[in-house]
């Protein structure tokens, strides 16, 4: 199955010099050498604890680091750090979704044209968003399939419905719920939330199922819920 590979680049220590990778990084690219994995991997920030453990130390390298980006082929890149081929790896917008899609770069906010409270054409997305999901204008799940990981937040603030609603595997950073008040009888399963799960309005915690490793106090309710 495809996705990213674990090198010792990824359990990344406060003692890292991301100055001397950099300075590596653009010599190399000056003199036209090959990266490494991990150097990508430095270059895209794709591994999910990596991105959440050095974002705010990296932020002065935000620039230079966009600009490598633009130098290369970033859908090579992409396939060689994920394992997806590149036809199946997707870096523009909605309008590349399709079952040719396995991977998609960056964000994916609202559904442009298909914005709406209700979604009439199926939309599946990619199997892997590396960045954040939004989806705050939609209140039912009806006719959308969505990532089995995400490497941002999942933002559904408007959903009310929960029928037929299947989550991620496994989302990086935060899951918004924000409007939902009731879960449908056929229950609702939270798999792998790594931030912060926001369920402001929900009353009723029935059929609610949350993983027993996923830590209490990292969950937001308005209502005085126990879970």
């Amino acid at each position: 199955m495809a996705g990213l590979k674990c090198h010792s680049f990824l359990t990344v220590s406060a003692e890292t010099d991301y100055k001397n990778t950099m300075e590596r990084i653009e010599k190399k690219r000056l003199n036209a050498e090959e990266l490494s994995y991990d150097e990508l991997l430095f270059i895209y920030m794709l591994d999910k604890d990596f991105n959440q453990i050095v974002d705010t130390r990296l932020k002065i390298y935000k620039n230079k680091l966009e600009f490598i980006i633009t130098q290369r082929d970033i859908i090579a890149d992409l396939s060689r750090l994920t394992g997806f081929s590149q036809n199946e790896i997707g870096v523009t917008g909605w309008n590349e979704f399709g079952p040719r899609v396995k991977y998609f770069y960056g964000d994916l906010n609202n559904l442009n044209a298909k914005s709406s409270d209700k979604i009439t054409d199926q939309v599946i997305f990619p199997e892997h968003v590396s960045g954040n999901v939004s989806l705050g204008m939609i209140e039912s799940s009806d006719n959308i399939v969505l990532p089995k990981k995400i490497g941002g937040s999942l933002g559904l603030e408007s959903l009310t419905d929960t029928r037929g609603l299947m989550l991620p595997e496994d989302i990086a950073r935060d899951l918004f719920l924000s409007n939902l008040r009731h879960i449908a009888a056929d229950g609702l399963r939270i798999f792998n939330v790594r931030g912060t799960l926001y369920l402001d309005r929900l009353k009723d915690s029935t059929n609610l199922v949350i993983p027993d490793s996923h830590d209490r106090d990292r969950i937001y309710n308005a209502e005085g819920l126990n879970f």
